[in-house]
């Protein structure tokens, strides 16, 4: 196998799997590592308040662009919907 082979393999996100498809849990783990996100109420929250739904979207699709030739916007929207699934909470922890 060639260096060049190698190193683009290294640098593959684990969440992305062949032929463009992406490991949607993984990708959520791996979003759920940088922020601390609930999903209460049809709304995403973080430590700093209410996070925009639509920004989080935008946010996946910068970050799936590279990978995802078609279906993009769909994939990334799938994507949050599976977030919304994995953060969803009856009620926001009272601390």
């Amino acid at each position: 196998m060639s260096s060049d082979y190698k190193n683009t393999m290294q640098e593959m996100p684990t969440w992305l799997l062949k032929k463009g498809q992406i490991d949607e849990p993984k990708f959520c783990d791996m979003l759920l590592k940088k922020w601390q996100l609930r999903y209460v109420d049809d709304a995403f929250y973080s430590v700093n308040g209410a996070v925009d739904e639509q920004q989080l979207t935008s946010y996946v699709c910068n970050i799936i662009k590279d990978h995802v030739k078609t279906g993009t916007a769909r994939k990334a929207e799938s994507i949050v919907h599976t977030l919304e699934l994995i953060c969803y909470q009856k009620e926001l922890p009272v601390s």
